[in-house]
């Protein structure tokens, strides 16, 4: 019989839709939040992703310690910045949701 196991780790995924002609500049801000974000502590994975089909949408998948260390990210005054006052003007439509990562045994 299979098993779940649950882990600590919590997995963030953020998909983002830039506004038409606002691709580029919104790239300027994910290279930003690129070089900040890993350095925190409890950040394991950062990762941006751009689809192949719609060239304006990107996903970030990040990998965090567990939710304390989410928690941590999402407090940060550049986090909050970045998502509260820079990324609604240059994004159509942006989804967040957090996810807890499974083992399978």
């Amino acid at each position: 019989m299979m098993k779940i196991i649950k882990n600590t780790y919590l997995i963030c995924i953020a998909t983002l839709k830039a506004k038409e002609n606002k691709t580029d500049e919104l790239l300027s801000v994910f290279s930003q939040l690129k070089k900040l974000s890993p350095a925190e502590p409890g950040c394991l994975r950062y990762e941006l992703h751009q689809s192949e089909e719609d060239p304006s949408v990107f996903t970030f998948i990040d990998r965090f310690k567990d939710q304390a260390a989410f928690e941590f990210h999402c407090d940060q005054d550049y986090t909050k910045h970045f998502f509260d006052e820079v990324i609604p003007s240059l994004v159509d439509s942006m989804e967040i949701t957090t996810h807890k990562e499974i083992e399978l045994v």
